[in-house]
């Protein structure tokens, strides 16, 4: 590759990275690497993670205890799923080192070319729908939901909404993809997470490592804030896909525990994601198309027809402190300090716009 070619960003870009220097440094032994293959296919085939039980069942609670306590980079973490089982999933990173996982790989690199080409065509582009990769890149419903999660597990978009009909807005780096190429895209952005999970590892705090304690849940949330998790499913009864209803739950609780545990940034982003979201599905059930699928749009769209106003009004400036966020550069700047009265109004922020959700319904 020509440094010359990358103009203003060769001083960025100072030097190649190699998949080898990655693996010598992340030093994974097999019986590792296997555990983390059997997640992997076990995601592959059942389209879901596997219970912790069960892996610890195959391979004994020593070692993966041992591949949790790696902290850069971060490999797996544990999750509650909607069924209340406790699961084992891969980061991207774990993912990347599952010999298991070649194929797949593969197939987000022709995504991320898919995307260079369109950049291409139009370099303002904002957002590209599941449909669209799917007939581009002729993929199956299967190989589309691994494209998903890869996608979802390595941030390459800035936001997005995962379901049945996937939809992202392409991520605010994109001019990188476009001058680095897509494998040294990925390689550049391991290499920085190998550097600074710390600082970023609220993607991968859990049970296990007890930086989020069990406490912040909704019991606390109906405490804190006056409502049940069964009164704010009510409130956004226009969300009737069952999966995502499921996933708003999850996260709104997961953006609670962030910002009572300190992680402010993550908090931030987090709850703004939720209203995203949220202000998405809302204008779709009311059958009202913005110009463009995108924050700034959507709250154009209600100021203008006059719809939440209150909430609306509420968001100003925690819309902005989420959309200064959302690319992982700024997530680990120190410039972007957040303060925990920020993060604690953002997450009040899903509870503002939910309680006026409801009183335009009644």
């Amino acid at each position: 590759m020509n440094s010359i070619s990358f103009g203003n960003n060769v001083k960025r870009i100072e030097k190649m990275v190699t998949k080898v220097q990655l693996e010598r440094k992340i030093n994974l032994r097999s019986d590792e690497i296997q555990v983390l293959s059997f997640i992997y296919d076990y995601f592959k085939k059942a389209k879901d993670w596997p219970g912790v039980r069960t892996t610890h069942q195959k391979y004994g609670r020593d070692i993966v205890s041992q591949i949790l306590k790696r902290d850069a980079p971060v490999l797996i973490w544990q999750e509650k799923a909607n069924d209340s089982r406790k699961t084992y999933k891969l980061t991207f990173e774990g993912i990347y080192f599952c010999h298991t996982a070649k194929e797949d790989l593969l197939l987000l690199n022709r995504f991320l070319r898919f995307l260079i080409e369109k950049y291409k065509i139009n370099p303002e582009i904002a957002e590209v729908t599941g449909e669209e990769v799917e007939s581009e890149l002729q993929l199956d419903k299967e190989k589309s939901i691994i494209l998903m999660e890869l996608i979802k597990e390595g941030h390459f978009c800035s936001s997005a909404s995962f379901g049945k009909e996937w939809r992202i807005q392409v991520a605010e780096d994109i001019e990188d993809l476009v001058d680095l190429g897509e494998e040294q895209y990925i390689l550049k952005r391991l290499a920085g997470l190998f550097e600074k999970t710390r600082r970023v590892k609220f993607e991968h705090i859990n049970n296990v490592n007890k930086r989020l304690p069990a406490h912040f849940d909704w019991k606390a949330i109906e405490e804190e804030y006056e409502v049940s998790k069964k009164e704010f499913g009510k409130r956004i009864s226009f969300v009737s896909d069952k999966f995502k209803r499921e996933i708003i739950f999850r996260d709104v609780e997961q953006a609670y525990a962030l910002a009572k545990s300190g992680f402010n940034k993550p908090a931030v982003i987090l709850a703004g994601s939720i209203v995203e979201e949220l202000l998405r599905l809302y204008l779709e059930s009311n059958e009202l198309k913005p110009r463009k699928n995108s924050f700034d749009d959507y709250i154009k769209l209600c100021e203008e027809r006059g719809l939440l106003k209150l909430a609306i009004n509420r968001l100003t400036d925690s819309v902005r402190c989420f959309r200064n966020l959302v690319h992982l550069e700024n997530e680990v700047n120190d410039r972007h300090s957040i303060s925990k009265t920020t993060a604690t109004a953002a997450v009040a922020s899903i509870f503002t716009i939910a309680n006026d959700f409801n009183a335009r319904k009644s």
